[in-house]
């Protein structure tokens, strides 16, 4: 499977998800899912996802970014920390409400990533 392919797959598996989660209505239905799709993929894969979840992180859309911080901090996705870095920039300029209590989760996110950095191997 191609790049564009598995992006397309991934957005698209997002939709239909989301749309199960409101069908029954539970909130985290799609989020489980999600990390279920991450949790399965090959490991040839991961980089193709991981780029999707830096594509998200950078969305205007909260949902999206909430769903890749979600992803990210639980799979503890290192090579997200630039993308973070940027989007926690966007945050603190930010005049929207929320801006304020997502760029705290995303400080959150690069700090647990930077501990698990930090612990040997």
């Amino acid at each position: 499977m191609t790049s564009d392919e598995l992006r397309h797959e991934m957005y698209e598996f997002r939709e239909r998800v989301n749309a199960e989660a409101e069908e029954r209505r539970d909130t985290y239905y799609a989020l489980e899912q999600l990390c279920r799709f991450y949790e399965k993929s090959l490991r040839h894969e991961r980089q193709s996802l991981n780029e999707v979840l830096f594509e998200w992180l950078l969305s205007d859309d909260e949902g999206l970014r909430f769903d890749a911080q979600a992803l990210i901090g639980k799979f503890a996705v290192s090579d997200s920390v630039p993308t973070l870095e940027a989007l926690a920039e966007r945050l603190r300029r930010s005049k929207q409400p929320g801006a304020p209590y997502e760029l705290e989760k995303v400080n959150r996110i690069l700090n647990a990533l930077s501990d698990c950095d930090a612990k040997p191997t």
